[in-house]
Order: structure tokens, then sequence, then C-alpha cells
């Protein structure tokens, strides 16, 4: 709130008060950290209503209407800052390009031991031209129709890197690469997965760099393509105010759906992508589990000869709707029920952010207007015991600068400490405003 103070045209006092005392989640943001209503999410016109779906529990505590959102939304106006929020909407069925391959420049595609692979590989594999290797683990696999299989030794960069060296070395710069977990690697989890796709990234690089001419009349792409299943009908891991990709029974709680979601830091790696390698196609693309998956592999071939370079990610629910993520601004509801759950005074809440800055702030007004609550606080800083130097020394003006300069020359007087200076000044008086900070929140 300084930093938005400070800026030209900020927020008036008037308005910075209203945010402080009355802002408050508006129902996009409570869906978030609360459970949908029993009355689930309507199913779009000529949508299949995906099956295998949990009931939502209803919302615990009363609902209310809140009277501040108003003027929360004046605040926010006020303020003259982009709130926003992340959500899914419909996107056109996409429309193809006529891609072109040349053997000499193959696919590789990662194996994730299940039939989605080899129907992949032959959708693939059907395009003229188009030579497609498949890296995989272990002994499982022993041959794929259409395909050349390509054995990965270990999950370590060394591996990876002379996998990529022996494929140039026989088969050609690679034009294109799949990316999708694979069930293949048990010793690899989650994180480990997710750091050898970035080095798959890394060693890829000079290669889907290099642009190749196709046949006559057809286009020569280079991609880079992440698939996940993040298990919520192909919403990107998002779940809408109206509770429009809730997540399927299939996908656990707890930690292994914590895990599972974290398989979205993919879309972050292809967006990064697409901002670094301008052309090369990089797309992320979020399958449903109820997706057969000859189904599926048709999907994936028709993202990679998908004329919208302008889409960084999508998903696809069981009925084959399309779907990418979209920034709302935070006082537009339209979408939301008018109601969310009321915090009570006798909640228990969470919280992260450290206890300097803004942070307290925003308990304390949530606290003021819920008339209790018990909050508990998350932060690094170490609280330390205020130094003999500091005590009942006053921070207004001064004074406190004057007593750390002033311990700075006796220490140094008595060799117990280096010669006194601004900098070492700044850092006693610091550290001794941050303690007495996070004891007065």
């Amino acid at each position: 709130l300084k930093e938005i103070s400070s800026q030209d045209g900020g927020i008036s006092p008037v308005a910075l008060s209203s945010a402080l005392n009355h802002i408050s989640s508006t129902p996009s943001t409570t869906t978030a950290i609360s459970r949908p209503s029993s009355s689930g999410a309507p199913t779009p016109p000529g949508l299949k209503s995906p099956s295998g779906l949990k009931s939502p529990s209803p919302a615990s505590g009363p609902m209310v209407i809140d009277p501040f959102d108003n003027a929360a939304k004046a605040a926010i106006k006020a303020a003259k800052v982009d709130v926003t929020y992340a959500a899914t909407q419909p996107v056109a069925p996409l429309v193809s390009l006529k891609i072109g391959f040349v053997p000499e420049r193959p696919v590789l595609l990662v194996d994730d031991g299940s039939d989605f692979t080899l129907e992949l590989v032959a959708a693939q594999a059907a395009r003229p031209g188009c030579k497609v290797l498949l890296l995989t683990w272990g002994p499982s696999r022993v041959a794929v129709p259409a395909a050349t299989l390509v054995r990965v030794a270990d999950d370590s960069e060394a591996a990876l890197s002379q996998t990529i060296a022996a494929v140039v070395a026989e088969h050609g710069a690679p034009c294109g690469f799949v990316y999708q977990h694979s069930a293949l690697r048990p010793a690899a989890d989650e994180h480990a997965q997710l750091r050898w796709a970035l080095l798959a990234a890394k060693h890829l690089q000079p290669h889907l760099q290099l642009p190749f001419t196709p046949s006559a009349g057809a286009v020569g792409r280079c991609f880079f393509l992440g698939l996940v299943r993040l298990g919520n009908c192909g919403r990107l891991g998002v779940v809408n105010g109206r509770g429009a990709g809730a997540y399927a029974a299939e996908c656990g709680a707890g930690l292994e759906q914590v895990l599972r979601a974290q398989r979205g830091a993919v879309f972050g790696l292809t967006k990064a992508l697409a901002l670094e390698w301008p052309h090369v196609f990089c797309r992320g693309v979020d399958l449903d589990e109820t997706l057969s998956a000859r189904a599926a592999a048709a999907i994936v071939a028709a993202e990679v000869a998908c004329s919208d370079r302008s889409l960084r990610e999508v998903g696809y629910d069981g009925s084959g709707a399309r779907h990418t993520t979209v920034a709302k601004e935070l006082t537009d509801t339209a979408d939301t029920a008018p109601l969310r759950p009321a915090f009570a005074p006798s909640d228990v809440v969470l919280v992260s952010g450290g206890a300097r800055g803004i942070t307290p702030l925003c308990i304390a007004a949530l606290a003021k207007r819920v008339g209790g609550g018990t909050f508990v606080l998350m932060g690094r800083s170490a609280v330390k015991a205020e130094p003999a130097w500091a005590r009942a020394v006053s921070d207004a003006g001064k004074p406190l600068e004057a007593a750390a300069f002033a311990f700075l020359k006796a220490e140094f007087a008595a060799a117990r400490g280096p010669k006194p200076s601004p900098k070492g000044r700044d850092k006693l008086v610091g550290d001794v405003r941050a303690s007495r900070e996070v004891r007065a929140s």
C-alpha cells in the first residue's frame, strides 16, 4: 500500500482507509479457499456433463452477502491498480496449418508407459515424412510400430545429453519434442521429472532453433509441447467461481492432489520457452482423464499444426471442448454466485507472508471486521531480544540511530568491534526496527 500511495496519482487517503477496513475477497477468489456450493456447475450448451466427479461438499458456515464488496471495488478503482484472478474460458476449435516433415529431422516423444503413447506415435507417424523417436526407460517397451525406440539410461543430465547427442548423430537434429510425465521412471518423483523437462529444453534448444524446409506447399515447424493431466476436466488446474473445473475423485486428496497440481509447472516452462524461442511453436496441453487414448492422441497431433501462435496453453474436457486461461478483473464477478461463506470469530486462519509490511495490516482489518478470530502468522524473520543500547530508546526521529552509533564507538574503543560506519549503524538500527515491527504485529 505504501508503494501504491507513492505512485503518481496513487490511492487517496480515503480510498486507502476504505481498502484497509472494507476490502474483502470476492466470490471468485473465495472459491479458491472454500468448497463450492452443492448446486455444482451448469453444463454449457452443446457439451456433455463430465462424469466421475466428486459431489462438492456444501460450504461451511452461514452464507451472507457482503455489504462491503462495493466499497472494496471502489477502493480498487481509486487505487488505479489492476487486480486480476485466473479463470478459464472456452476457445474456438483450432484451425490447422499444413505441416510438413522430413525424415532427417525426427520428432522425439517421451514414453509415459500407457496406450496413449502408442496412439500418439501412430497419429504423428501418419504425417508424411515424419520420423518418430520414442524416448523410453527400462525394458518394458520391446517394440513400437512406426517408431524407433531410444532408451535413456537414467534420469541424470549426463544421460540426457548423451541420448540427444546420439540421436543427432544417427537420425539428425530433432524438429519437435513432446514431453509428458512417465510412469516408466519410478525413481523420479514429481520434482525430478519436472527438472528433467527443463534440462531437455536446455539440450534441445540448439536443434529446435534450426529451421527446415519440407516438401512444396507445406510449412516446416519446430515445436516443443508439454502434456499434463491435472485432473479437473481439462481446465488447466483452475477452478472457476461456479465450480467449473472441480477435481475428479481419482485425483485423490491432500498431498497427492498437491503433487499432481505441481505438474502445472509444465505450462510455465512452455510459456517461458515461447518468449525465449520466438521461432519455435511452444504450447502446454491439459488432457481430461476421461478422453480415450485415441481421442487424446488426435488432439495432441492437431495442436502441433495449430495456426494460432498466440495461445500458450489449452485444455480439453471429456467432450473434446477446448479451453484456455484468462486473467479477469477482480471486480468482474458476473460469472460467480453472489454469496460466499462468512468468516466467524471462532475461525482459525493460517497466514503466510511474514509479520511485517502489508500482511499484519490485512489481518488487523479482517479481525476488526470479523470481531475476533485466531490468526497463526508464519514468517522467516527471527525475533531477537532488544539489545541493551536500544532499550527504552524511541524510534521517532534520530535517537535510535544516535544510540546505535554511540554503541559502535564504545565497542571500537574497547577493541570489541570494527570502526564505526554508517553501514554498520544502519544494520543495527534495521535489525532493531524489524524485531520491533514483528513484536508489534
